[in-house]
């Protein structure tokens, strides 16, 4: 088998998921990989409804017909993060509420990411996976779910609804597939679509700082300004949002 390809953690992100004790897959190219992870384009109705309320309120419906895995709600600013655990998860037709992890005295950002990152392992390890798995997702995942600021839930599916919603055929048929499905949602809260709608204003004076402030949100950057767009218009907003919202846009917006 030919070697794999050299795919430096400090470039490659999806280097990640080769970090674990599984067999070389031989394609017909004659490359070889370790398919841990798939992704692509698609569009589901989730069955967990996930809402920003007033005061900082979160609430999440399930409306399947079994309990979610755990859930984890985050809360991520440029230096600080928090998160609860409900380890029980959400059971079928039930509905959790929490509020906002609070980031007054919240722990600096590299000991939060580390100990959501043992937290979210812990998770993973009760779904059936590998330990090194859990591991190598976790890692794959943790710059851009765990420290990108932002308020965010993530929670865990059953497989069941994984296999009806991305049905997955083998050939020769396993004795055993496990299959885990970690569903991450972002959330816009009042507070922040204030905040949003202030910055908004500030195109309209100083179009560098307001350029600035959606520009630090990342890849958030376009649907949290078409969001204070809709609460308040602003032409100069607009005109930015088109710059952003172009695949090839010069506009950088980091992750």
């Amino acid at each position: 088998m030919k070697p794999l390809p050299d795919a430096p953690l400090s470039q490659f992100g999806w280097s990640y998921a080769r970090a674990v004790d599984a067999n070389l897959i031989e394609m017909p190219s004659g490359e070889n990989e370790r398919f841990l992870f798939y992704r692509g384009l698609g569009e589901f109705d989730l069955p967990v409804k996930v809402r920003a309320e007033d005061a900082g309120k979160i609430k999440m419906t399930n409306g399947y017909a079994e309990g979610t895995g755990t859930v984890f709600l985050l809360n991520v600013a440029q230096n600080h993060g928090a998160f609860v655990e409900h380890s029980a998860g959400i059971a079928a037709g039930a509905a959790l509420e929490d509020t906002v992890p609070s980031l007054d005295g919240a722990m600096a950002v590299d000991e939060y990411a580390n100990r959501l990152s043992d937290a979210v392992t812990k998770a993973l390890d009760t779904t059936g996976l590998y330990h090194d798995e859990a591991i190598a997702m976790v890692n794959t995942w943790r710059r851009q779910w765990f420290r990108t600021p932002g308020v965010r839930a993530l929670y865990l599916l059953p497989q069941s609804w994984t296999e009806q919603s991305i049905p997955l055929t083998i050939s020769p048929k396993p004795d055993g597939t496990v299959r885990v499905m970690l569903i991450r949602v972002e959330l816009i809260t009042k507070e922040q679509e204030a905040a949003d709608v202030s910055a908004l204003s500030a195109f309209d004076t100083d179009p560098a700082r307001g350029a600035a402030y959606f520009s630090d949100l990342g890849r958030f950057a376009e649907p949290r300004l078409r969001r204070a767009l809709q609460l308040s218009a602003s032409a100069a907003g607009e005109e930015y949002l088109s710059q952003i919202a172009q695949p090839k846009s010069g506009v950088v917006s980091s992750e």
